[in-house]
């Protein structure tokens, strides 16, 4: 027996379209025969850095962010451009947030930050072997990199002051690469 599954049924309204993300009301043909309009928010791709110094310090950056009021720590992370792999994505935003480059770089998988209503993804790195360089931040960001010893970051998320996801999974998803080489 075959199970029905969810479908989208083509009606698509366009509700906002603006630099970062596309709100759309899309109608889906459910198993019982019901119509249901969700609201999606479309996102571009993005990529974050976990990247770790000689010293075993992650090098995070205090964001403002304005959807959340305030400051935010955070691993560097930004959009892809079109086109752009994520690789690349990943080495220019650890250049332009930090300065930093780094010459060993260790795919850590993707994640869906709110696939409820909204389809971005973040592919996740690890860097490390960095190299110090010159920040070049887009107009709109105002941040700072920190070299945070790790034994600090975990205490960090443990307490919550680390809460923005994409840091948690990548950390998460680090952990066994960064036992490897102790």
């Amino acid at each position: 027996m075959v199970k029905k599954v969810p479908r989208l049924n083509g009606k698509v309204e366009s509700i906002y379209k603006g630099h970062v993300v596309h709100l759309l009301r899309e109608g889906v043909d459910m198993p019982d025969g019901r119509t249901i309009d969700f609201e999606v928010v479309r996102h571009a791709p993005a990529t974050a850095v976990l990247a770790i110094d000689d010293q075993e310090r992650a090098i995070f950056v205090h964001q403002f962010r304005h959807a959340i009021g305030g400051q935010i720590w955070e691993v560097p992370a930004g959009i892809m451009e079109d086109g752009e792999d994520p690789m690349t994505c990943a080495r220019r935003e650890l250049r332009e947030e930090t300065g930093f480059s780094a010459d060993e770089w260790i795919a850590l998988g993707k994640m869906y930050t709110a696939p409820g209503f909204c389809d971005e993804i973040i592919y996740l790195f690890l860097a490390r072997g960095l190299t110090a360089g010159s920040q070049d931040l887009d107009h709109n960001e105002f941040l700072h990199p920190h070299a945070i010893p790790l034994a600090e970051v975990r205490r960090m998320v443990a307490a919550g002051e680390i809460d923005d996801s994409k840091s948690i999974v990548a950390l998460y998803r680090a952990a066994e690469h960064l036992h490897k080489q102790r």
